[in-house]
């Protein structure tokens, strides 16, 4: 079974809890431009809601790398929500941070 297409994310849809989310990587957004796509489109024919998100990876290809959740639940969160639980939890983290996690859900015109 392929990695990235429908069937494959079907079986990892199976094996989810109720409310789980599935994240992977797919790709650069700037050399891979059909993969991300193609991720995409097959994670919304299983899914109810997905999610591409960006990410800085200096020793990848074009340093900047796309993600996606994907799930039959919600997967908005507000800031304010995702405030309470990094701080809830101590965090300090180097590079991730609520702001962060939010920004990186907007995707330029460019790359989408």
């Amino acid at each position: 079974m392929p990695l990235f297409e429908s069937p494959f994310f079907a079986a990892c849809r199976r094996a989810l809890r109720k409310g789980g989310i599935y994240a992977t990587q797919c790709g650069s957004p700037v050399l891979f431009q059909k993969e991300v796509r193609s991720v995409d489109h097959h994670l919304r024919q299983v899914f109810a809601e997905a999610r591409r998100y960006l990410g800085l990876m200096p020793s990848y290809p074009s340093g900047v790398w796309s993600y996606v959740m994907a799930s039959d639940e919600p997967l908005s969160i507000t800031l304010d929500e995702l405030a309470r639980r990094y701080a809830e939890r101590s965090l300090k983290l180097s590079y991730y941070t609520p702001e962060v996690h939010q920004a990186s859900g907007v995707i330029p015109p460019a790359l989408q």
